[in-house]
């Protein structure tokens, strides 16, 4: 008899009572939305106010006018979103719906797609709290580029092994042993006296209990986040959380920069503030596979092009470096001036202005991997079985550290470290050269 009391009162509840006015959503958008630009990512969204949560949609029915930008999307929370393919002007007709009550507006709405104008774009370049002083150090800026699995702070290697696990070290680097027992790890950096790193582990956590069993059942779920952990004491902090999983993470004095799903992305250092940086160029986005930040710019890779960009930390310009793909890229200094250095697709070095003007070939050198500090080129050179030199760049006399073969180059303050050619491995030894000490991944 209870079950049928509470069925009858869930009906009464739901079915619309005959003979009570139900009043319809109202719309408190203006109906002309703010104006897009063709290849350009757009964000805007469509209000209703309502007794109940609303749900939006498109009502095209019998309307003639009834257009909507070929690359956007809109969601039931009339949340407009995605990169117009076209410019033109646009009209569509959207119904606002309170699901509780048979009551509902339609409206129409007009948005403006621009031509792609670069001038329109912000070019940034201004804002110190986000592209500091122009004083970076050079050492290790490419770092991130290079892989991020090492990475090193007071006297500590930190390394990601095979497993996904945070490793650590000190000289004489003879044994490495787990920072942490959860799992995994990547794309490390340092900045003082602090490490930074991605984390992606599952955590258990306690439910409430439930009314009747007054039970507990615990709840796994994975935490992703970029975390600011004090190098050889207890504690670390949560810097950002994520949805996703990143790739090639660098940290200045003012942020940290990363990678997401293609998409250059910066978050302040301060107070962990997340911005997404979209870098346009040529009339489109440009989707991002490597980058570092140096003096105010992200130095990047295109995805799907190879080539080398760069763009102001707090802009949407981004202007090509390279004239085609590049294999490795770092900046040096080269007679005192802050220079750009990459390897072409042939693995040919060059030195550019950091605007990319003015390439020079360095004959006799190919790389496939490089790296630098404030005085020295670091590259894996390809005529030597990849092994790593070290590069003078105002005397162009270059001189072997390593006897093995290396796929990449992490440079620190007293040590440069690599990942070999074959195996699973961490070569780390000092900057001079010498003896090579190996920690298995």
């Amino acid at each position: 008899m209870k079950k049928l009391v509470l069925i009858l009162m869930a009906v009464l509840i739901v079915l619309p009572l005959p003979g009570l006015t139900y009043v319809a959503p109202e719309f408190v958008s203006d109906k002309h939305l703010p104006d897009a630009m063709q290849g350009v990512y757009y964000s805007t969204r469509i209000k209703a106010s309502g007794s109940n949560p609303i749900t939006l949609s498109f009502e095209p029915g019998d309307y003639t006018a009834h257009s909507f930008p070929q690359g956007l999307t809109m969601d039931k929370e009339g949340l407009i979103y995605g990169t117009p393919q076209k410019a033109g002007n646009y009209s569509f007709v959207v119904k606002a719906e309170d699901k509780a009550f048979p009551a509902h507006t339609t409206s129409i709405f007009y948005l403006t797609v621009k031509p792609f104008d670069e001038n329109a774009l912000k070019a940034g370049g201004t804002n110190a709290q986000v592209i500091g002083s122009g004083a970076d150090d050079l050492t290790g800026v490419a770092n991130a580029p290079n892989g991020g699995k090492a990475a090193m702070g007071k006297g500590f290697l930190f390394f990601v092994d095979s497993k996904g696990y945070l490793m650590q070290s000190t000289d004489p680097f003879r044994k490495a042993e787990r920072s942490y027992g959860a799992v995994e790890y990547d794309c490390l950096d340092t900045l003082g006296n602090d490490l930074y790193y991605f984390h992606h582990y599952l955590e258990t956590v306690k439910q409430k209990s439930t009314p009747l069993t007054h039970k507990t059942t615990p709840k796994k779920q994975y935490v992703t986040r970029i975390v600011q952990d004090s190098i050889n004491q207890k504690g670390r902090n949560t810097l950002v959380t994520l949805k996703k999983r990143i790739s090639n993470l660098s940290v200045t004095n003012e942020i940290v920069l990363y990678i997401q799903d293609g998409l250059l992305k910066r978050a302040a250092l301060a107070n962990g503030k997340e911005s997404s940086m979209r870098a346009y160029a040529g009339g489109g986005e440009i989707q991002a596979a490597s980058a570092f930040p140096y003096n105010g710019y992200a130095y990047f890779t295109g995805q799907n092009d190879g080539r080398l960009y760069r763009m102001p930390l707090d802009g949407q310009v981004a202007e090509p470096l390279s004239p085609g793909r590049v294999t490795a890229y770092t900046t040096a200094l080269f007679q005192g001036t802050p220079t750009l250095f990459y390897a072409d697709a042939s693995q040919q070095l060059f030195h550019a202005g950091l605007d990319g003007t003015s390439p020079q070939a360095l004959e006799g050198l190919k790389a496939g991997a490089l790296n630098a500090d404030n005085t020295y080129v670091y590259f894996t050179n390809a005529l030597d079985n990849n092994r790593v030199y070290r590069l003078e760049p105002d005397s162009g006399v270059a001189v072997p550290l390593s006897e093995s073969p290396a796929k990449n180059i992490y440079v620190f303050e007293t040590h440069i470290a690599f990942e070999p050619q074959s195996g699973s491995a961490v070569i780390i030894l000092p900057k001079e050269g010498g003896s090579e000490a190996r920690l298995n991944r």
